[in-house]
């Protein structure tokens, strides 16, 4: 009986590697945004809350290094339901009905609120025709926050009050 209860334990334990290694990275957004995403990418030390959950408040959010190498997913905050991503230059594929995660990139920023560049992953979250008339008068996700009052280089900084 012993041998056996060694066996099972050893099972557990291994199933239990197998679950952490696929947890899957959420990031969250509410239904009624949309527009630029920056998610800033930054040490782990930097960030409170260590949970796989990345919820993004008025477009800006931070993740780990670390989690951004595991496989992730958009989802709505309030039907939990994923939202698609469409691949850079895959737009004319989107119908016009549907909110998508647009132009996801893995992108750095040099700035005056930083002597260093600054990692983010930036996307777009709306509507093929919203997307499209933003990139008519837009470029950078950083610069349309500004532009909008949206201080991200205090939320930027305030990431490492954490610590």
């Amino acid at each position: 009986m012993k041998s056996n209860n060694k066996y099972l334990n050893v099972l557990f334990f291994t199933l239990s590697l197998c679950a952490c290694k696929s947890q899957i990275v959420q990031y969250r957004i509410a239904d009624h945004y949309s527009g630029p995403c920056a998610v800033f990418v930054v040490s782990s030390t930097q960030v409170h809350d260590k949970s796989y959950i990345i919820s993004l408040d008025n477009g800006l959010g931070a993740v780990t290094n670390e989690l951004t190498k595991k496989r992730f997913i958009f989802q709505s905050i309030e039907t939990k339901k994923e939202i698609e991503i469409i691949p850079i230059g895959k737009e004319t594929e989107a119908e016009d009905n549907v909110r998508y995660v647009f132009r996801l990139t893995n992108d750095f920023t040099s700035s005056d609120c930083t002597s260093k560049d600054i990692h983010k992953i930036s996307f777009f979250i709306a509507n093929k025709s919203d997307f499209l008339n933003w990139r008519k008068e837009y470029d950078d996700e950083l610069e349309y926050f500004k532009l909008h009052g949206i201080d991200w280089c205090k939320y930027y900084k305030n990431l490492f009050k954490h610590q």
